[in-house]
């Protein structure tokens, strides 16, 4: 009942964001920290980005239903897929197909709509403990509070950071393109470094939950620490890292752009220091 409702629940709320999204797209540009420049890029990408919002919202949503059961090689299977299809598929669109910027949102679309095909797949093939269908679709308000309450830490860990990123975007843009797009490129490095961090614990959640429910708060206790402690010196070793290479790491990005260069090799420094910082807020 609580897997079909959530399904049902992401869809509606994947095409409310569409349709808000659509219907304000030009002003929305503006306020993630779109500069006269890149305006019209941000137009064409997000266009496909929204249109994709609730295959995006359900792969998500399947994801997790699996990951819930143990059976992360399946949702890393039908995640990773897509997301090689997407670099394959990222050149091909904006070079061979002559798509621009929007080829990369395109493809972006499609290799999500892959996604969604093979964990949907997992479900109707049985692969997956729970069954997800229409008649099992809660007619309760309160399954649905229940569902909310569950995933409102996520939410609001997600969106303070995503309002942080527009904040950022918007007060950068007044120091031009070069810093819009240095920080961008910052954010996306160390979104990437972060994303193995969360991986860790989304992983370590089932570990959790199984042993909390069998009442072994020693393994508990045993398994938070061992998190901790990798995953900190994970972010250490690459906060080091990163601080020593941070100039060729942005160079990687805008080799000929020496303004988004300095900026960017700034900015990540700073990060750097708080990098280590992230093991902890992850398994607090």
């Amino acid at each position: 009942v609580y897997a079909s409702s959530a399904v049902l629940m992401a869809a509606v709320l994947g095409v409310l964001l569409a349709a808000v999204g659509l219907a304000n797209l030009g002003p929305l540009m503006w306020l993630l920290g779109s500069t006269g420049t890149i305006y019209p890029y941000a137009l064409d990408y997000a266009r496909y980005i929204l249109l994709g919002a609730p295959v995006m919202i359900l792969s998500f949503t399947l994801n997790n239903l699996l990951r819930w059961q143990g059976k992360a090689n399946l949702s890393v299977f039908g995640l990773a897929t897509g997301g090689i299809l997407n670099i394959i598929l990222d050149p091909i669109f904006i070079f061979g197909l002559d798509m621009g910027i929007g080829g990369a949102g395109a493809a972006t679309l499609l290799s999500q709509c892959v996604s969604l095909g093979i964990l949907s797949s997992f479900f109707l093939l049985k692969y997956s403990d729970l069954q997800v269908s229409p008649a099992l679709i809660a007619r309760s308000p309160g399954v649905y509070l229940a569902i909310l309450k569950q995933g409102m830490p996520s939410f609001f860990r997600q969106g303070v950071l995503s309002l942080s990123t527009m904040a950022l975007n918007f007060n950068a843009r007044i120091y031009g393109d070069a810093a819009v797009a240095a920080l961008a490129i910052v954010t996306k490095v160390f979104n990437l470094i972060q994303s193995v961090i969360i991986g860790f614990g989304q992983g370590f959640q089932p570990v959790l939950g199984y042993n909390y429910g069998a009442r072994r708060l020693d393994r508990v206790r045993q398994a938070v620490v061992f998190s901790l402690k990798t995953c900190t010196i994970i972010l250490t070793v690459g906060a080091v890292a990163g601080f020593l290479l941070a100039p060729q790491i942005i160079a990687l990005f805008r080799r000929e752009d020496l303004d988004v260069i300095q900026i960017g090799a700034r900015a990540f420094r700073f990060q750097c220091f708080t990098l280590p910082l992230g093991a902890a807020l992850t398994f607090a």
